[in-house]
């Protein structure tokens, strides 16, 4: 057996990824090249000879993996998720022919396992959810596929990518890896590819690297806060920002800030609550605790920073009292994690 090594790269550290080929010559399904504008993730390599038919990146988004084969079949969710929100890459790749889908999973799961891959959720057989949550939602839809026709292997047929991609017969492997503090999550899904005439194995590689999102991008103006507080006398703020847990404004809530600073001096009249809101999530009394302080934060950093008068500022705070949505799903809870203004 020839073994092909390739380099697997988690954080600083370097774990060889062993892909194995016996030494025969394939020829490839897919054209040789990648769907335009692709490329292997740096976490992890490609089996050899594989293509790119499918590729799509987002720097941040929401994503889920599974932790048990349920699927909620009406939202095509997995009923119990590892839900991830940062940097999100899913890969389809279609393997040479002659290459069997449990081949090329195997290899997967060997380079990761090598690498410490801390196992959350693995099928070898009725994976069917997997590919249910990822062909019949908007994951697929989602993707750039390859614009030119893949060739069966027997006849001059040929057809779309996403007819070739993964079908409900595959295996699929959802776990971690850490290397210096810093947590990939890695879902591996292969079956043979969903049209039987490519005689090939496909493959989708998604991975979820946590972090958080970039603040401060989108403000409510001074003239909209005016017409909220004028039309309903609250308005929610979600332009002010915190890291979990904690009562310290960090520097991307500057632009909301100034907003709220500037309807202020427009406003001399105006006297209001600056009311702090929680999730659910904790304890009611330290949420409560949490909600006030925050509050607190930012009237201070209105007085201090902005030099409106501490006088017309009273902070507040009502954990999650008052929610604008459900607290079930990270959607929910979201929404109700705000500052509000309150004209008193």
């Amino acid at each position: 057996m020839k073994l092909l090594w390739r380099s697997l790269r988690v954080g600083d550290a370097m774990v060889a990824l062993a892909l194995a080929s016996w030494g025969v010559l394939a020829l490839p399904v897919a054209a040789a090249a990648d769907v335009e504008g692709s490329h292997d993730h740096p976490l992890i390599s490609r089996f050899p000879g594989s293509t790119i038919i499918g590729y799509w990146h987002q720097d941040w988004e929401q994503t889920q993996f599974p932790l048990s084969p349920a699927v909620d079949m009406d939202t095509l969710t997995f009923k119990t998720p590892a839900v991830v929100e940062g940097a999100v890459t899913r890969i389809v790749y279609l393997s040479p022919v002659g290459k069997s889908p449990l081949e090329v999973f195997r290899n997967y799961q060997g380079a990761l396992s090598h690498a410490g891959f801390a196992v959350k959720f693995s099928c070898e057989t009725d994976c069917g959810s997997v590919y249910v949550r990822w062909a019949l939602g908007a994951v697929n839809r989602s993707m750039s596929w390859s614009q030119a026709g893949l060739p069966s292997a027997s006849n001059p047929s040929t057809f779309w990518p996403d007819d070739t991609a993964v079908s409900a017969d595959g295996r699929a492997l959802y776990g971690t890896l850490t290397q210096g503090g810093r947590v990939v999550h890695v879902l591996v899904y292969t079956s043979q590819a969903s049209n039987d005439e490519t005689r090939a194995a496909a493959t989708l590689v998604e991975i979820a690297e946590p972090k958080a999102m970039q603040g401060g991008q989108v403000t409510i103006d001074a003239n909209a806060i005016g017409a909220r507080l004028a039309e309903e006398g609250k308005v929610a703020i979600y332009g002010i920002y915190f890291d979990t847990g904690r009562a310290i404004v960090k520097p991307d809530s500057n632009a909301q800030l100034q907003e709220m600073a500037k309807l202020l001096r427009t406003h001399p009249e105006y006297n209001v609550f600056i009311v702090g809101h929680t999730d659910n999530v904790g304890s009611f009394d330290a949420n409560l605790l949490l909600s006030r302080q925050r509050a607190e934060a930012v009237r201070d950093a209105l007085v201090q920073q902005y030099q409106v008068p501490a006088s017309r500022l009273t902070p507040y705070g009502v954990a999650n009292v008052s929610p604008v949505a459900s607290n079930a799903a990270e959607s929910g809870r979201s929404k109700n994690r705000r500052v509000e203004m309150v004209l008193r």
